[in-house]
């Protein structure tokens, strides 16, 4: 892994900034009901949608190379419409749910093949969860860190260093620690040896990734799940999040997928890359509306 660029002091304006996010996120957003949050959460959607263009481009563009001639231009609009203004319901929902105990979480989140799970971590090597982004995923690694797991998840920082504070900040009250995806395997590689859960989504865009078929076409792909999966011998379980319905959803743990240990060549942890990505492409065409299309994924 390449190490993190390191950026300038805060600006004066980032200060203010971010004061200003913790001022709206906190307590106004935290102590909402979920379900209020997220009719909120779709409003808001519905009224920003039309400020972003460019992110319903983006969507368009992403559904006619998954998908061709296959869906009409009304579904894929449909498709594209949903998903945006989902992203934003999640968001608040998440917000909302950080602030709940493990039993009101439960509520909101049911868990399916969490035997697959508890016999992964019995066996001392960390476990390496594979997802994607579909659905409101974030909350599900936040219930399984209240729930006494250790978590950590792989993130890319964004641009907006206040957002990005914020978002980690929110993260670490959840108990979940962050690793950085441009930095050193060191803090993963401790973190998984602890017998600890990484979390992975793997189809966003890697800028120090290598190229890999997803949906027939290259996309860079972060090696990131893979390179350590075999270092360590870490079961690696694919688990997705599905929306049951208003404020309920379910994350359901796939069993491991077998990779081999050792080192291996590019051509082998390309071709592990391609068998992973297929569960997310197979998830994704099942809930088209639950994915993220506004992101620029073939770059």
């Amino acid at each position: 892994m390449a190490h993190r660029r390191r950026r300038g002091p805060w600006t004066q304006g980032e200060r203010l900034a971010y004061h200003l996010l913790r001022a709206v996120v906190s307590p106004p957003l935290l102590a909402l009901p979920p379900p209020v949050a997220a009719a909120l959460g779709r409003f808001v959607g519905r009224i920003l949608r039309p400020l972003f263009p460019k992110r319903h481009r983006i969507a368009r563009e992403n559904l006619d190379r998954v998908f061709g001639d296959s869906l009409s231009p009304e579904r894929k609009e449909r498709i594209a419409f949903v998903s945006f203004v989902s992203l934003f319901e999640d968001v608040f929902v998440l917000f909302s749910g950080l602030r709940l105990g493990i039993r009101r979480l439960e509520k909101i989140e049911t868990v399916r093949g969490r035997e697959h799970l508890l016999e992964a971590l019995s066996e001392g090597k960390g476990v390496i969860v594979l997802s994607g982004h579909l659905s409101n995923f974030p909350l599900a690694a936040a219930y399984l860190g209240r729930s006494g797991i250790p978590v950590g998840v792989f993130v890319r920082p964004m641009a907006f260093r206040p957002a990005e504070r914020l978002v980690t900040e929110l993260r670490t009250a959840c108990g979940i620690r962050s690793f950085d995806q441009g930095a050193s395997a060191v803090g993963p590689v401790r973190h998984l040896r602890a017998g600890g859960l990484l979390w992975f989504a793997l189809d966003q865009d890697a800028r120090h990734g290598i190229r890999v078929r997803f949906f027939g076409e290259p996309a860079r792909t972060s090696p990131g799940p893979v390179r350590l999966a075999r270092l360590l011998g870490a079961p690696v379980l694919p688990a997705f999040v599905h929306r049951l319905g208003p404020v309920r959803y379910e994350l359901r743990i796939n069993p491991p997928v077998p990779l081999p240990r050792g080192e291996a060549s590019p051509d082998e942890i390309r071709a592990d890359l391609e068998t992973l990505l297929k569960n997310i492409e197979a998830r994704i065409i099942r809930y088209p509306e639950e994915w993220l299309w506004g992101h620029r994924r073939w770059r």
